[in-house]
């Protein structure tokens, strides 16, 4: 019998997405019954009885649960920070060197729109090679990363799954370098947090196989599709992409053009969301409806001519939007910051 381990994982969420935290939560626990798990759960407000639901979601497995309440960003910085469409608690990971034990040492931190669908083990026993995080390269262009000031030789990468090396994270004074870029960058960024982390952590970060973050694109696109939709600086080959969508440890629901919805709502398209839906069955909020299918105006419009246009021209444009338009407009604001500094 395998030996268990102790392992310490991190979620952040608002009051609404407790039932999605939940249902990733379920999804850790019953692929890692050879594990001890501590959940530390930073949160934004998340109601008492959302806490006992969430709580009792996972009474029939081996975990510890903490709820560590989410501090108000603001005032870390003293000024109204711009959230743009997202929660404060996206600003958790950076904040983890204070807001978690000074005991822990480690820990892997989880976007909550996610499913957990092999063990953490490997992940967890992975050398970082020196580095103090651990994280998937991003399908990006390149354009985002030299905006940023990222070097040509490092990648952007996708923050919603990270190993941390807590220890070193302290040491080197991570969490004050990147809560002052807040501050600097505020309501400029598109990611506020992603970029940051990538700007700031460009030369410590170790890059981890595919399957343990694999966001929307290479669920809902063929693989000769992704390059015309996102003109990527790094381009996983496609045995890796197989490979990953063969044995994925994490799924990652991110929004994106190609999905109507994400899989707690109605008439979501996404591949995985039957597996989603499976967890679901297993957590308090089991008897309660998928929420009805909520999209900005933006996103209503994109789903649109989804239906309009052929795939293959859609995607293309996406790609000119993607790869081309938004960069330029992130190069305008950020050039915009530095000439009024």
């Amino acid at each position: 019998m395998k030996v268990s381990q102790l392992m310490n994982i991190v979620y952040a969420s608002d009051d609404n997405f407790a039932d999605v935290l939940a249902v990733s939560l379920v999804s850790l626990l019953e692929n890692n019954k050879n594990n001890t798990v501590n959940v530390y759960i930073i949160s934004q407000d998340i109601s008492d009885k959302n806490k006992e639901r969430i709580i009792s979601s996972a009474q029939n497995y081996q975990c510890l649960i903490e709820f560590i309440n989410m501090p108000n960003i603001s005032q870390i910085i003293g000024e109204t920070v711009d959230i743009k469409r997202y929660s404060e608690s996206m600003f958790s990971r950076i904040l983890l060197g204070t807001l978690l034990p000074s005991e822990v040492t480690k820990a892997i931190y989880i976007d909550c729109d996610t499913l957990v669908l092999d063990s953490l083990s490997q992940l967890w026993d992975t050398d970082l090679k020196g580095k103090t995080i651990g994280a998937i390269r991003d399908s990006r262009n390149i354009r985002y990363s030299q905006n940023l000031g990222i070097k040509s030789s490092n990648y952007y990468v996708y923050s919603g799954m990270l190993v941390m090396d807590l220890e070193k994270y302290r040491k080197l004074c991570y969490q004050v370098k990147l809560v002052d870029a807040i501050k600097e960058y505020n309501g400029i960024l598109d990611f506020p947090d992603n970029d940051i982390i990538c700007k700031l952590l460009q030369d410590d970060i170790y890059y981890l196989p595919l399957r343990y973050n694999i966001i929307s694109l290479f669920y809902m696109c063929k693989y000769n599709e992704i390059s015309a939709a996102r003109w990527p600086q790094y381009m996983y080959t496609e045995d890796e992409v197989n490979s990953a969508i063969r044995k994925p440890c994490i799924v990652h629901f991110d929004t994106f053009f190609m999905v109507n919805g994400r899989p707690w709502m109605q008439n979501c398209d996404h591949k995985m969301t039957p597996v989603y839906l499976k967890y679901r069955e297993k957590t308090a909020w089991a008897n309660e409806p998928l929420r009805p299918s909520s999209m900005t105006n933006k996103r209503r419009l994109i789903q649109i001519v989804r239906k309009i246009v052929p795939r293959f021209i859609f995607i293309r444009l996406i790609g000119v939007m993607h790869g081309l338009i938004r960069p330029l407009l992130q190069k305008k604001r950020l050039t915009r910051c530095r000439n009024e500094s």
